[in-house]
């Protein structure tokens, strides 16, 4: 499914499998609200937004792609709601490049083979009441200049950081999280990364 030149869409309840590019494209103005879709088994990302695009993704599955569940990138405006992204071959969610923003709330990410969360290369993002669990990489990777809140979330049993904050310029506010059971330390910040950690539960 492909929405771009400022076309507008509301896609749902339906089944996106098995498709050689992406599930599903939003780019060059297009607008789309994805609602209670199943978007699985492509050779490369679930959906991608970009170019300016923007999604809106409400109580869909998202699984089993190649590459990352829900890419945003190209200045491209994203909110996920209430989504379940797992057993992706990449990361689950990607939120990068400047300009591009994205909103998650209340979504189940996990089983994925990369980070579950990578907010990269000066994009924004706010994360809130997401379970993200048993990822192959950081539950949370805010790097190369990327920007995050990151708020009242369960981050837990991955197999690195739970939350990874890299590189000069990655800024992030860690609050109210509970952080546990991962391989790696609960919060790992590198490479002059300056964070503010309040009130988070970080354990084993």
């Amino acid at each position: 499914v492909l929405v771009s030149k400022n076309g507008v869409a509301l896609l749902e309840a339906n089944e996106v499998l098995e498709n050689a590019r992406p599930g599903v494209v939003v780019c060059r103005g297009g607008e789309a609200t994805l609602r209670a879709n199943k978007v699985h088994s492509g050779r490369e990302e679930g959906v991608w937004v970009c170019e300016h695009g923007a999604a809106t993704l409400v109580g869909n599955e998202v699984h089993n792609n190649a590459h990352a569940g829900v890419w945003a990138s190209s200045r491209a405006t994203m909110r996920l709601e209430d989504n379940w992204v797992h057993h992706g071959l990449g990361e689950g969610v990607v939120i990068e490049e400047d300009g591009s923003v994205g909103e998650l709330r209340g979504n189940t990410i996990h089983h994925n083979r990369g980070p579950g969360v990578v907010v990269s290369s000066r994009g924004v993002a706010e994360l809130a009441a997401n379970d993200v669990h048993t990822n192959w990489g950081p539950g949370v990777a805010i790097c190369l200049e990327g920007r995050a809140r990151v708020r009242d979330n369960s981050i837990h049993h991955g197999l690195e950081a739970g939350v990874l904050i890299s590189s000069s310029g990655a800024a992030a506010s860690i609050e109210g999280n509970e952080i546990y059971a991962n391989e790696r330390p609960g919060v790992v910040i590198l490479s002059n990364a300056d964070p503010t950690g309040r009130a988070n539960r970080i354990y084993d």
